[in-house]
């Protein structure tokens, strides 16, 4: 089902080969398909050989869960720091402005330098959390982020398990990455 994300095909594939990505027991990949916070970081993890680290105390995040480990080791590093009130937000859908932080957060604990070559500006700016704004320029700059047709970053648009392969592709370009 690649067909139904063309523009992403070479960079999921490039993730599949490297086994940071899979498809689903049906064969299909499902491109469009939003991606939790937990498959986010379990991919981050994955990509970047983060070493585990101790229990976070997120309150939502249950012993033994697939993700549990993947977790803890983005939050003991400083990618993640979750969503306030002890909660790492598992079973939400990651938005592009958030996936934005943690890439820039992961570039920072990682020593990838984002060499903004560009001058990006984004029509929908001010529709950027605060906390992404740095982030969202940063990357759209280094050319791992990308905006959309009509200039905007669509910040509080869910990030699509395309645009995440697109992304680590991008980030793997840059600097670190496992394999």
């Amino acid at each position: 089902d690649l067909g139904d994300a063309e523009w992403a095909k070479e960079s999921i594939k490039a993730m599949y080969e490297k086994k940071i990505v899979s498809g689903y027991p049906d064969g299909t990949f499902k491109p469009n398909n939003p991606i939790t916070r937990e498959e986010f970081i379990a991919l981050i993890v994955s990509a970047y050989s983060v070493a585990d680290g101790e229990n976070a105390g997120f309150s939502d995040v249950p012993d033994g869960a697939w993700y549990e480990k993947a977790v803890n080791a983005a939050a003991a590093c400083g990618i993640v720091s979750g969503m306030g009130d002890g909660v790492f937000g598992v079973g939400r859908n990651i938005t592009r402005e958030e996936a934005a932080a943690i890439i820039k957060r992961t570039a920072d604990k990682f020593g990838i330098s984002l060499n903004e070559a560009e001058n990006v500006s984004f029509t929908d700016y001010d529709d950027i959390s605060e906390f992404a704004k740095e982030a969202a320029l940063g990357l759209g700059n280094a050319k791992i982020i990308s905006g959309y047709p009509d200039g905007g970053f669509h910040p509080k648009d869910l990030l699509t398990r395309a645009q995440c392969c697109v992304i680590l592709k991008n980030m793997s370009e840059k600097g670190v990455s496992n394999g």
